[in-house]
């Protein structure tokens, strides 16, 4: 597993803070069923049906880069505005 902090925001959002060679953030909505991802080149997804148990997959996985094209990638994708992450490390 490469969680290194993990929050519950508003009663219903998971954020996690993840150490990979790709990706650098998650936050899951389990009411909407959507996860957004953030890349560490900054770039932000939102993929929706993600279904809680492939949430917590992704969370346990012991490659979460991995388990997101296995599992994730293929989903529903709507491309959200760039964050500039120097700002998150």
């Amino acid at each position: 597993m490469s969680i290194v902090k993990k929050d519950i925001i508003d009663g219903n959002k998971t954020r996690c803070i993840i150490k990979s060679s790709n990706i650098l953030e998650s936050i899951y909505d389990s009411n909407s069923k959507e996860l957004t991802l953030t890349f560490k080149n900054g770039r932000r997804y939102k993929y929706t049906g993600v279904m809680k148990e492939i949430y917590s997959g992704f969370e346990k996985a012991d490659s979460n880069g991995k388990y997101f094209n296995q599992y994730i990638k293929h989903l529903t994708t709507t491309r959200l505005d760039d964050i500039n992450i120097s700002s998150m490390l």
